[in-house]
């Protein structure tokens, strides 16, 4: 039901806002992302958590993202992402469809795991529909969709009943004795919007109910990534076991050090996993912050 990658190590970015030009910083940060996976034996993913485009309606930005990332395809490096608002484009319902369809064109898989499709017996509107990608034996990746058909949400985010649904089924799954491997099973959810931001023009309406599914499979949740606010911070929900790490990861710095940003790198080669947050000023990389193992 999975395809079988082998990942070792995830880089996790969210919120380039790439523009069909001017796209400078961008552009240092996934050579620094490649240059950081090719220093190594180990197998690398890249997991970008929405908003890779400032106006999805703009199909010269979606050109200049497929410049960016071809240096990584090209190395064989798997690219996985979660749709943002600005993907969808902001400008209204008229213009919805053009950004999705751009998004799903270039990371909505088909030959991957859909629950949504699993469960209805046919593949799901693909805005409601889950996705979950086994990156090795014992780790498992699921991506949301948090962005909502309906416009009038303007920049908030919408999970829905159908993804919740999918999600809880997913994670029975992986915590059911036919899934277990002889180390343990752990995944990772990611999604755009910020599960604790409660500014009502930019919150998750269900964020609520996104928690409580994760409470019930502590146990097996290893994290929840997510962007959208561009800043960088460390959550815990309260109920959970202790080692649970719940971040949102912007790839941008201060607007006072263009030329600088940070990325998290999540080892899965080892057990329990390491969560690093990555610097990087121009060409320089090097570890901002390590955390303890989890």
């Amino acid at each position: 039901m999975t395809e079988k990658l082998n990942i070792d190590q995830l880089f996790i970015l969210s919120d380039l806002h790439i523009e069909p030009e001017h796209n400078e910083k961008n552009e240092t940060c996934f050579r620094n992302v490649l240059r950081h996976a090719n220093s190594t034996s180990k197998k690398s993913a890249v997991v970008i958590l929405g908003d890779l485009v400032d106006d999805g309606t703009k199909a010269a930005a979606w050109k200049a993202l497929d410049k960016m990332l071809k240096p990584l395809k090209d190395a064989g490096i798997p690219i996985f992402a979660a749709p943002g608002n600005h993907d969808s484009g902001v400008l209204g319902m008229g213009f919805y469809k053009v950004g999705w369809n751009a998004y799903a064109r270039r990371f909505f898989n088909q030959d991957r795991v859909f629950f949504g499709g699993e469960l209805t017996g046919k593949l799901a509107e693909p805005w409601n529909s889950l996705q979950a990608i086994q990156l090795n034996q014992n780790f498992a990746l699921a991506i949301m969709s948090s962005v909502p058909r309906d416009q009038a949400y303007f920049a908030c985010g919408e999970i829905g009943s159908n993804q919740l649904f999918q999600l809880r089924k997913l994670l029975e799954f992986y915590a059911s004795p036919k899934a277990n491997s002889p180390f343990k099973q752990k995944i990772g959810l990611v999604l755009h919007h910020h599960i604790f931001n409660e500014n009502p023009f930019e919150a998750l309406v269900d964020a609520e109910r996104l928690k409580r599914v994760i409470n019930d499979y502590g146990h097996i949740v290893e994290f929840l990534a997510f962007g959208h606010k561009h800043v960088a911070s460390l959550y815990r929900i309260a109920g959970v076991s202790k080692e649970k790490r719940i971040f949102d990861i912007p790839v941008y710095a201060e607007p006072k050090t263009p030329d600088a940003g940070w990325y998290h790198l999540i080892n899965l080669g080892i057990f329990p996993h390491k969560i690093e947050i990555i610097n990087w000023q121009g060409e320089d990389v090097w570890r901002k912050e390590v955390s303890e193992n989890v």
